[in-house]
């Protein structure tokens, strides 16, 4: 693998066609393949390419073509689709329909929920859809995770798609070539014999599945399969999928029942050729012979646990692809990124255990200084485990200290404890080992999470942190539960005093009740330190005097998801109680992401004042890839400019009024950061606006 490794880093790209080749080759998959796109720079038909065409008496032609979505913004067909199929629903001679699957680029972005759409005007029965298997790609599951098995594999349960269509049925039959992507109602279909098979005379079988398509320059992008249908006969009782590093091509061979033909000078659809006698074949478009055919796939065997140095390749690529592509476009670090590739696909050669292959991808999403690049999945959580120690740890000034402790369970560590080492390694030096590996906008922020990654363990697991207290050093054996009981306990929303009111955003996802319990209040304290639910945005809603406010623009990428810039406006809510005091946001180090968002946000529509420390360095939304093994990666998708069109600081926000609690503070369990708050509130101390 070394030559192929270095004909990519080379750009040498005619050595790199035949490194892919044997890339592909490698991975057992006969959907993997190079090729060379062509854009299609529109989204509607070519005018002169019809959506439906009369084929002979009651037969006509659909074309659905894959390299667009078939639907608007909005969830509708489109326009032509829509018309196309509204007069195939009112005629009466109508009896066969022809699904026309082919691209008319290479691009293959299918619209599946369209096209089921457009399957079930046309059938009179359900249709079972197959469950799909994702090799790759675990979807977001708030309840467990990025990937939601920890076997790091997906099993998307089958369902029935209603048909819409009363009456007489149609017969109905798809054309597709070497390029159609096969998707899952299509397959269904094809499966259960409700539709024939037609493909290209002199060309390969289609694609099954989903697939990924990867850039890898010079106008070429490597295609390979992210998920195949799969029968389950009691998906209730299924348990976990094994775990798969390839993708697997093992479903059933699909049933061909002939070949299609071209016209020689427009290459459009002249006819069909029937391959069989069966009741479900369809008769002969007149005019055209009889002939036979058959397609088999070859089986895919099982990979091995660890991706070979193929697929290693395969995850430095797509990982650097899937970033450049969809990453946010005026602070990505480009010529970092290009450096880091290199490097990692170097690294690849030599990781040959998981943990190697791991630490590879982490040390690659560090260069990006970004902190939503996270690795995650199965050999993740084996690694750094589910559980965590029952403290926190953070820095005070230049000494690490046990900032909370778990309430919970009797606990010999105390607030304020000087951490010395922990497992027997200096904490200095462990915190220095953890660096590599964390990916973060600042060094403190960087600094954070190398302290909650040392925390991390496996549940059960015993570790041994040595701590100063006082003029004493203990060493303190405690255990990694399955969660931490340390957050504050008190209501998240309280009046403080009779005109100050108290509202943690992080524990309010609901401000139902929130306007009975602080409508009195003439000044609103907000606490967006912990991790906010959501409810920034009718706070926002509250607090505007005008109609409509615009909030912050989220500066979309230039290529992959889309581009321009998008705008989140603010509605006013005329039937709950409009804010009209000051308000007051509590911020620090752990403020990030959504808590920095929520402050940009509030900004956009009441004069704020922040109070506490720095906040963490990260905004804008999160995209997601999956990469081979099981893992998958976040990382930032696009850039947050505040409401006066400037970029949101890559540091972090700056307070109002700076407040950094001492260590006495942590000792005594007091709220300094409140505090200073309450004062602002209640009119004893400025503002720095």
């Amino acid at each position: 693998m070394a030559e192929e490794l270095e004909a990519l880093c080379a750009h040498d790209h005619d050595a790199a066609d035949e490194a892919f080749v044997r890339l592909a080759g490698s991975m057992h998959d006969i959907n993997a393949r190079i090729s060379r796109p062509v854009e299609i720079t529109q989204h509607q038909m070519p005018r002169d390419v019809q959506r439906m065409t009369r084929a002979a008496d009651g037969a006509w032609i659909l074309r659905l073509p894959q390299d667009q979505a078939l639907s608007t913004a909005e969830g509708r067909l489109d326009e032509d689709l829509e018309q196309a199929l509204s007069a195939l629903e009112s005629r009466s001679d109508v009896s066969q329909v022809i699904l026309d699957l082919r691209p008319l680029g290479d691009r293959l972005m299918v619209d599946e929920t369209s096209l089921q759409e457009v399957l079930s005007r046309l059938m009179t029965q359900p249709l079972r859809l197959p469950a799909v298997q994702h090799a790759f790609r675990g979807g977001f599951d708030v309840a467990h995770g990025m990937d939601g098995m920890s076997s790091g594999m997906r099993l998307e349960g089958g369902r029935d798609l209603a048909a819409k269509r009363p009456g007489r049925a149609l017969r109905m039959s798809i054309v597709a070539d070497e390029r159609t992507v096969v998707t899952r109602a299509a397959w269904a279909l094809i499966q259960q014999r409700r539709a024939e098979l037609f493909i290209s005379g002199s060309g390969d079988p289609p694609m099954v599945g989903a697939m990924e398509a990867v850039p890898v320059g010079n106008g070429r992008e490597f295609r390979f399969t992210t998920a195949i249908f799969v029968e389950v006969e009691d998906e209730s009782k299924r348990g976990r999928v094994p775990a798969l590093d390839a993708a697997d091509s093992s479903s059933r061979p699909l049933p061909v029942a002939g070949r299609f033909e071209l016209c020689p000078q427009s290459r459009d659809l002249c006819g069909l050729t029937s391959a069989g006698t069966s009741s479900t074949s369809m008769g002969p478009i007149p005019g055209f012979a009889r002939t036979a055919t058959a397609v088999t796939e070859p089986e895919s065997p099982r990979p091995p646990d660890v991706p070979d140095a193929a697929w290693r390749a395969m995850a430095a690529i797509k990982l650097w692809s899937s970033i450049k592509a969809a990453s946010r476009p005026l602070t990505f670090p480009a010529a970092r990124w290009n450096a880091a590739f290199d490097q990692a696909a170097a690294a690849m050669t030599e990781a040959t255990s998981k943990d190697r292959y791991v630490d590879v991808l982490r040390c690659m999403l560090a260069s990006l200084n970004d902190g939503h690049a996270k690795l995650m999945g199965r050999w993740m959580r084996a690694r750094v485990g589910e559980g965590a120690l029952p403290v926190r740890l953070r820095r005070v000034g230049s000494r690490f200290v046990v900032k909370d402790v778990d309430g919970s369970p009797p606990m010999a560590a105390r607030r304020g404890d000087q951490v010395l080492a922990i497992d027997g390694k200096p904490i200095a030096e462990a915190v220095a080992a953890q660096l590599p590996f964390v990916s973060a906008a600042t060094p403190a922020s960087r600094e954070l999470l190398a302290l909650d990654l040392l925390s991390q363990r496996p549940v059960g697991q015993t570790a041994v942190i040595r701590v100063k207290r006082g003029n004493q050093q203990l060493d303190l054996k405690m255990q990694a539960t399955s969660a931490r009981a340390i957050e504050a306990s008190q209501s998240s929303t309280r009046m403080l005093s009779a005109s100050v009111g108290y509202l943690d955003l992080s524990e309010t996802e609901d401000l139902a009740t929130v306007d009975a319990a602080l409508g009195n209040a003439a000044s609103l304290i907000v606490d967006l330190r912990r991790y906010p639910r959501g409810a920034a945005w009718a706070l926002a809603g509250r607090l505007l005097k005008a109609p409509m406010a615009a909030g912050p623009t989220h500066v979309m990428p230039r290529q992959g998801i889309g581009e321009g810039a998008v705008v989140q406006s603010v509605t006013t809510n005329r039937a709950v109680t409009q804010w009209r005091g000051r308000v007051i946001a509590l911020i620090g180090p752990e403020t990030q992401s959504q808590g920095e968002y929520s402050v940009l946000l509030l900004k956009s529509v009441t004069k704020l004042c922040t109070v506490g420390q720095n906040t963490f360095g990260t905004y804008g939304n999160v995209a997601a890839a999956s990469l081979p093994g099981g893992l998958f990666v976040s990382f930032t998708a696009n850039d947050v400019l505040s409401a006066d069109g400037k970029l949101a600081n890559p540091d972090g926000l700056v307070p109002d009024i700076l407040v950094e609690p001492s260590l006495a503070d942590i000792v005594a369990g007091s709220d300094p950061v409140l505090n200073a708050a309450v004062q602002v509130a209640s009119g004893r101390r400025s503002c720095t606006m």
